[in-house]
């Protein structure tokens, strides 16, 4: 089942033909429910428009987006906003998590807004917390806790309220190797256990390892796609490989971590 379809999507930036820029330019691709897909591309490649784009943070200029079958141009306003809340999940390079609120707060935040029993919202935020292995932080504040333990909580508060699609945003940009896997390891397993369907936006190749189609991204076009075999080392290499086509750097040192 496509739980996500994009056709032609064109985003012009800009009110003349000498002043625009062309983020994106006619884009096309399909992710199936339960996935785990990244989207890469070097910088100015179009991959941060597009995730604004398919996440409705922004409109195409031309070109639909379908989610779960809707049409999100549709939607206008307070149905709109409804629509974010209800049925996307985010999580960002910054965490977004609020300071005035403990972990277990943050997380149960969607359900508080969704009116849901107050019985039902501790039930399923321990749920969550427990698969994330962040049940003992739950009384601590944002500030109290690592970075990548925030970044943990904000999973956990992307997918309590069961979405039918998680949008993340460099979830590991601003991480060090040990807490960027510990974060990689929380999608991945969210993706298995509550079979949340993912689309990451990344630079990161460790990061784009873990997931099981990367879609490549320059000049606003689709450059290519590749999907994981049974290891994750040779999809890793896989995706250097494809980085290096693309004339894009990494860090040396990254295959280390993998």
């Amino acid at each position: 089942m496509t739980i996500l379809k994009a056709s032609g999507l064109t985003k012009v930036y800009g009110s003349s033909r000498r002043a625009e820029t062309r983020a994106l330019d006619g884009f096309s691709f399909e992710v199936e429910k339960g996935r785990f897909v990244g989207i890469m591309g070097p910088s100015g490649s179009g991959k941060t428009t597009l995730l604004n784009v398919l996440a409705t943070i922004d409109a195409p200029t031309s070109g639909t987006v379908l989610v779960d079958g809707l049409d999100t141009s549709r939607l206008k306003g307070e149905e709109l906003a409804l629509f974010r809340r209800k049925r996307l999940g985010f999580v960002f390079q910054d965490y977004n998590l609020l300071d005035s609120l403990s972990i277990e707060e943050n997380i149960a935040l969607p359900l508080v807004l969704d009116r849901r029993p107050l019985t039902a919202i501790k039930r399923r935020v321990e749920e969550v917390a427990a698969w994330l292995g962040i049940e003992e932080l739950l009384n601590r504040f944002p500030y109290e806790v690592s970075g990548g333990q925030q970044q943990r909580a904000a999973i956990a508060r992307a997918i309590v309220h069961e979405p039918v699609l998680v949008f993340a945003d460099e979830p590991t940009g601003n991480l060090d190797s040990r807490s960027a896997r510990a974060v990689m390891d929380a999608f991945t397993l969210i993706n298995a256990r509550a079979g949340a369907t993912i689309l990451m936006v990344t630079h990161d190749p460790f990061a784009a390892s873990f997931c099981q189609t990367v879609f490549f991204i320059r000049d606003g076009r689709l450059y290519t796609e590749i999907h994981r075999g049974d290891g994750r080392q040779a999809f890793f290499q896989q995706i250097l490989d494809v980085l290096s086509q693309m004339g894009g750097a990494y860090d040396e040192h990254v295959a280390d971590r993998v």
